[in-house]
């Protein structure tokens, strides 16, 4: 899911419009509220890193699920939430005429 950028906080909608009875065991999504932060830093003319983290909370999500072996699974995920964590690194090999000349 891709969203707008430079955005700390936001509201992810439902992407069905029953979820109780569309969601299934392997993967129940839902409404979810994201809370993120990251940070560049310029290490040299030529290197940046990154680092960003982010915390997104699901709420409850019912689950009711048929199978044709196990028959009917239902129940719910309770105060569901998932931490994300990401570094980056960008090393630029070339770099232009006029900052290699400043060098």
């Amino acid at each position: 899911m891709s969203g707008p950028r430079n955005r700390p906080v936001s509201l992810g909608s439902r992407q069905q419009a029953d979820a109780e009875f569309l969601r299934i065991l392997s993967l129940p999504t839902g409404e979810a509220y994201r809370l993120c932060l990251g940070a560049p830093w310029q290490v040299s003319k030529a290197i940046n890193v990154g680092a960003a983290c982010e915390f997104r909370w699901a709420g409850d999500l019912p689950v009711t699920q048929d199978s044709a072996y196990r028959g009917r699974v239902s129940g719910a995920f309770n105060d569901s939430s998932f931490s994300f964590f990401g570094l980056n690194l960008t090393w630029k090999f070339w770099l232009p005429r006029a900052v290699n000349a400043a060098q």
